[in-house]
């Protein structure tokens, strides 16, 4: 039964539960100031909020801690709320860390910086807050906030700092240090007039070479660097085109040249990860350095740190630019070590010519990685010397692993699809697929068993959100979220039948169902609704979870209570008739979908409109510190 209720006007996201705390993370696109002349009145220097002006139609992302000590009246403690987008967060030692990203669109930022409310004011020091930033290029401008606070200490300022990044895809954190990361590509038509203006510039007429000059002197407020090159570009093409076409060819061979002279390796280039390390500490927030490695990061998983070591794998995938021969087009993955100061020390490279990673795991000194094109390669690599990693060994299996989670010391347990070969000679994707990998002998891992569920279209939440995934060794229990399709045969889309979860224990190193429990009725199709920002049918199986000897289950359908011992069920909660009974929200985007009681927002959530926050004076320049020259 529901014994309490929080009610949210905007969308929740994440939560984490500390004790008798209650941290609730998500997104509100029309957080108003409640005084904004609290903080912010007509007769302050540098106020960026008029007196009586609200912050309206941007996003901003909440964080409220809630004291559940009396469950059935939670008591709002701390509530924040960061312009920006939900990134990710964590919670170690009592301190919860949140990462929140602010898009610009405005090349010489002059977009408002990222405020915090506090209780539904301004937070004074989050009117102009000191931004850091990085003297590496910039293809966009993110304000990335770093936020924390106590969980248990409401009265306890927030610390909070602020980045000009290009992106923050993906983290990693450990107990010491978070590790921001976002793509990075190499811009190939820029490097081109750069390298025609370098090779052109001298050969103009006086009277072109002049034209370049008034370009140049330009205040960048009217022409940015990009424009005044293109512009540039427009004028020694004219040149270029009186050349007779095998003086062209010739040019354009001079064009490469000088693109391949500016790097060692421009294959290398071309996609690349920037990574950036802030040391973390009870709360307090150090930036320490940044560093980059070649291909695009899957992940949290493809991310590691070990005795002051990151360790991080990566895919380049396949380019077709013109600037590299043929053969170096090919994807291809690597594993990289960097050091402390985020240098390289160490790498495997050239792994899995023509794939990508699915899954990545670090266990120790190995890491684990599943690529796929065709087959399912699984590389065992040994790390156990920084600088000289190493593949020990690899298993070819067809289907393919999206997670890989560690059963023993020596066996780990990996989730996909399998694969099979259509009736026109392509690959295609089949049915669930659990895989028990055996690495003990690291030059020969073995797949010791593997158990299909449905056919083509079946799918699992646990695929993409490893939170959806539960297994205890101890109580010898794996559940998996599925929902399963059916076909007459491997090349047809399969007809929905089961939504729920399957159950199964490792016995003897062999998978074995103990049972299946149902959210579907009978294998009925379920209605659309939003969870987390993300689109699922009701008797999709988002969570479990256990409490002694009992299994929990929870769709936007039931939740569901089942003895660990036989599956029997021992109540059920219907999550749609409780919510006709007693209306508790409405579901984003879903008027008449099922709510969750405790996750879901109380009205309508809306996606932000950039640059809407009604702001009527303009906004002063950006106080920036310079923390290192980042070459």
């Amino acid at each position: 039964k529901i014994v309490g209720k929080i009610e949210f006007k905007g969308q929740p996201h994440e939560m984490f539960l500390s004790g008798n705390r209650l941290v609730v993370f998500g997104s509100d696109a029309g957080n108003q100031l409640a005084d904004p002349a609290s903080v912010c009145n007509s007769g302050k220097a540098g106020c960026l909020v008029p007196k009586e002006s609200p912050i309206w139609g941007n996003e901003f992302t909440f964080a409220k801690v809630y004291d559940i000590s009396d469950k059935t009246k939670p008591k709002l403690e701390r509530e924040t709320a960061t312009e920006g987008s939900y990134v990710d967060s964590r919670l170690i030692d009592g301190y919860v860390y949140l990462v929140t990203s602010k898009a610009t669109y405005d090349t010489y930022i002059t977009d408002p910086l990222p405020v915090m409310l506090r209780q539904g004011k301004l937070v004074e020091n989050s009117i102009m807050p000191p931004v850091y930033y990085f003297d590496m290029p910039y293809e966009s401008f993110n304000f990335v906030s770093v936020a924390s606070f106590k969980v248990d200490d409401p009265a306890q300022q927030e610390k909070s700092e602020v980045y000009m990044m290009s992106n923050a895809q993906n983290i990693f954190v450990s107990p010491d240090n978070i590790y921001i990361t976002y793509s990075k590509y190499l811009n190939e038509g820029k490097l081109r007039m750069e390298a025609m203006k370098e090779l052109l510039l001298s050969k103009l007429t006086e009277t072109d070479k002049q034209r370049v000059a008034k370009i140049e002197a330009a205040d960048e407020q009217v022409l940015s660097q990009n424009e005044k090159l293109a512009k540039e570009v427009q004028i020694m093409s004219r040149y270029l085109m009186a050349m007779l076409p095998a003086d062209q060819e010739k040019f354009e061979q001079e064009v490469k040249n000088v693109i391949k002279n500016k790097f060692a390796d421009i294959s290398q280039e071309l996609e690349k990860t920037v990574i950036h390390k802030i040391a973390i500490k009870q709360g307090n927030l150090e930036y320490k350095t940044a560093g980059e490695v070649t291909g695009s990061v899957l992940n949290q998983f493809a991310m590691d740190e070990s005795d002051g070591y990151f360790r991080i794998a990566t895919t380049k995938n396949r380019t077709w630019s013109s600037l590299i021969d043929e053969s170096e087009k090919e994807s291809y993955s690597s594993l990289f070590i960097l050091d402390k100061d985020l240098k390289q020390v160490g790498s495997v490279t050239d792994l899995a010519k023509g794939e990508r990673i699915y899954s990545v795991r670090f266990i120790g000194k190995r890491a684990y990685l599943v690529t796929f094109k065709q087959t399912d390669p699984l590389f065992v690599i040994d790390l156990s010397a920084p600088t000289a990693p190493k593949v020990l060994g690899q298993l070819k299996i067809p289907g393919f692993s999206n997670y890989l989670h560690p059963y023993d010391e020596n066996t780990l347990i990996g989730f996909g699809k399998e694969t099979s070969i259509s009736s026109w000679g392509g690959t295609i994707t089949g049915g669930l697929k659990l895989s028990l990998f055996d690495v003990s002998q690291v030059d020969k891992p073995v797949e010791l068993d593997h158990y299909v569920m449905g056919d083509r279209g079946s799918d699992s939440v646990a695929l993409n959100n490893h939170k959806a995934f539960l297994f205890s060794k101890d109580k010898n229990i794996l559940v998996l979220p599925v929902s399963l399709y059916q076909a007459a045969s491997k090349d047809e889309w399969g007809k929905f039948v089961f939504g729920g979860a399957m159950v199964f224990s490792i016995d003897n190193k062999k998978f074995t169902l103990k049972g299946r429990i149902d959210h579907s009725n009978g294998g009925q199709s379920g209605e659309n609704y939003y969870f987390d920002g993300y689109s699922y049918y009701d008797n999709n199986v988002l969570r479990s979870l256990y409490i002694k000897d009992t299994l929990y289950t929870l769709s936007g359908r039931y939740i569901k209570a089942n003895k660990l011992s036989d599956l029997s069920q021992i109540s059920s909660l219907d999550l749609v008739e409780l919510n006709k009974r007693e209306p508790l929200g409405v579901a984003s985007s879903s008027p008449s979908g099922p709510i969750i009681p405790l996750n879901q927002p109380t009205g309508t959530f809306n996606s932000a409109t950039p640059n809407s926050q009604g702001v009527a004076a303009p906004t002063p320049a950006m106080p920036v510190k310079d923390l290192k020259k980042l070459k």
